[in-house]
């Protein structure tokens, strides 16, 4: 990508611009393109200089630092100004970051207390913290930290993700079985070999397991199957017919970061599920069309940097679910890859001999729309890309996009209420009895779907616990509480509870008591006298829906 963006810099520039090609983490492993390739690419395209660092040990980071302060048209800069205090806070920021004086996790209300305790400030304001979070905001821009999406926290050493992630894909990697995957209950428990060492604190660990597992799905170098994590890329187990894989039509040819495309592309169209998965091996993947057909990828390497891609189909695959998968991929490729190139092979349908390229081409070039097998004397049909279909087909490319997207947030949902949780950031406790939990279940699976995190008590507490004492904990940690009721009344324990929740409502100003009843109810609940004048949820109803309701209650949003 890097060197698409620098052609696209060629002859675009309003004036001489200069530009670098940079390597990072050389300390990790060192570089996988060797330095002929390396000075190829810099004649090539023009660059001022090439940087092998590492942030790590500092590795050639002096040398681009001074090569980037000579290149850069100080004069010509915009310049921005901000106040004393604003700087101050930043510098604070950057300062510590740069130390490694503070915990690798904290929140921002401990890194605020923290900036307080350092007297940059003569006085406390809203104004003060309101730039001291715009001041996290722009010092993540610079990589330096990383706020995580769940518990107000801040990771001061986002490397740490880098290492974690690396120490994953390699233990995958060396799986006995060479699937390509691991329980994801194995990575959150950090039941893996490490190449740094270990976070000390095991509780802030299993935050950034929990930030790692949202980072990969979010770049979709992974997907969430059942209760594996599945890296495509990963897999070691050799497809057993290459290099002769059966029904190849397509063939792409291209440059780029080919584990991270291969990777991504075939998550895309997994989570599509237009595409189904039938089986993975190292560097193949077959999949299943949802209308029927085998559809395939076969990724060859082809030296640094450089692969090619090929698609094979099953027989049962029609014209149009092979084009709907080409025309992804294809699509995927030139807005991903760079050099892509894509060449069609026709094969004999009778007697499955390829047919010469040079030939082929020679004849679509005189216009010829078959070509005569030099085996079995067949005529071979010469029709490609849209020529092969009937009028009127409309593209899936989107359809797929978007059908992947919307899994990637639901993943991507799933882990964070898996943060909230480990953190104890609830949205509302629920008050039930025991008898209605099957239908209490339903609602609550209904609340995440909508990112809204429920806790509910487990009543198989271990004898001899203080299950009041967890009940108040827990409503302490919630804004708001729910009292579900039905056909089962009130239980002997929902008593409590409310008496707790209407406690929590005089000492904290917002925390609010929504009476619900349940779908099905008969008989309007006998709820407790002071829920009885309040505006109830009632899930019997259809209009206002119940559940909008409810979540207007929770959350004092309307927007569902």
């Amino acid at each position: 990508r890097a060197l698409r963006q620098a052609r696209a810099l060629q002859g675009t520039a309003a004036r001489p611009q200069r530009r670098f090609l940079v390597s990072a983490r050389v300390d990790r492993g060192g570089i996988g393109v060797s330095q002929a390739r390396i000075d190829e690419v810099v004649r090539e395209l023009g660059f001022d200089g090439y940087f092998a660092t590492s942030a790590r040990t500092g590795e050639g980071i002096a040398a681009l630092r001074a090569a980037i302060e000579a290149a850069v048209s100080w004069e010509a800069m915009l310049k921005v100004t901000s106040s004393e205090l604003f700087q101050g806070i930043k510098q604070f920021l950057v300062d510590h970051v740069a130390k490694g004086d503070l915990p690798p996790l904290l929140t921002t209300d401990a890194l605020y207390a923290v900036f307080l305790q350092a007297g940059i400030a003569t006085e406390t304001t809203q104004d003060l913290r309101i730039q001291f979070e715009i001041a996290i905001d722009r010092v993540e821009q610079t990589g330096l930290l990383k706020r995580l999406s769940f518990g107000s926290l801040v990771l001061l050493q986002p490397e740490l993700l880098d290492s974690y992630a690396s120490s994953l894909v390699l233990a995958v990697r060396d799986e006995p079985d060479g699937l390509g995957n691991i329980a994801e209950a194995d990575v959150l428990g950090g039941s893996f070999k490490l190449l740094d060492d270990r976070m000390p604190d095991r509780g802030s660990e299993q935050l950034l397991l929990i930030a790692m597992v949202e980072d990969l799905l979010r770049r979709e170098l992974a997907l969430r199957e059942g209760p594996d994590l599945v890296f495509p890329a990963q897999t070691t187990v050799t497809y057993p017919v290459i290099p002769n894989v059966p029904g190849k039509t397509i063939v792409f040819d291209f440059a780029g970061p080919i584990n991270n495309l291969y990777a991504t592309l075939a998550v895309r169209l997994l989570r599509s599920t237009i595409f189904t998965k039938r089986k993975i091996w190292r560097d193949a993947i077959e999949y299943s069309a949802n209308v029927g057909g085998l559809c395939g990828l076969y990724l060859e390497r082809r030296g640094e940097g450089l692969a090619s891609l090929t698609l094979f189909f099953g027989d049962s695959a029609s014209e149009e679910t092979r084009y709907t998968f080409e025309d992804y991929v294809a699509r995927y490729l030139y807005a991903h890859a760079i050099d892509v190139h894509r060449d069609r092979i026709f094969t004999c349908p009778n007697c499955g001999v390829e047919q010469s390229r040079q030939a082929t081409t020679k004849r679509r070039e005189l216009g010829y729309d078959f070509i005569v097998c030099n085996v079995c004397e067949a005529h071979i049909s010469l029709a490609d890309g849209l020529e092969r279909l009937a009028a009127g087909y409309q593209s899936r490319v989107d359809e797929i996009d978007h059908l992947a997207r919307q899994q990637r947030e639901r993943d991507l949902q799933k882990t964070r209420l898996d943060g909230r949780r480990a953190v104890g950031d609830y949205d509302v406790f629920i008050c039930f009895n025991v008898e209605d939990y099957p239908a209490i279940r339903v609602i609550a699976d209904q609340l995440e779907e909508h990112d809204i995190l429920p806790w509910i008590f487990k009543r198989e507490q271990r004898p001899g616990t203080d299950w009041l004492e967890k009940i108040q904990e827990a409503i302490g940690k919630c804004k708001t509480g729910a009292v579900f009721a039905g056909d089962h009344g009130i239980g002997q324990w929902q008593h409590d509870e409310i008496s707790m929740l209407v406690a929590e409502e005089k000492q904290h100003l917002g925390f609010l008591t929504i009476p619900v009843i349940l779908p099905g109810t008969e008989k309007m609940p006998n709820f407790p006298r002071i829920l009885k004048a309040r505006d109830a949820v009632d899930f019997r109803l259809t209009k206002p829906d119940p559940l909008e309701r409810l979540m207007f209650g929770i959350t004092g949003k309307m927007d569902w």
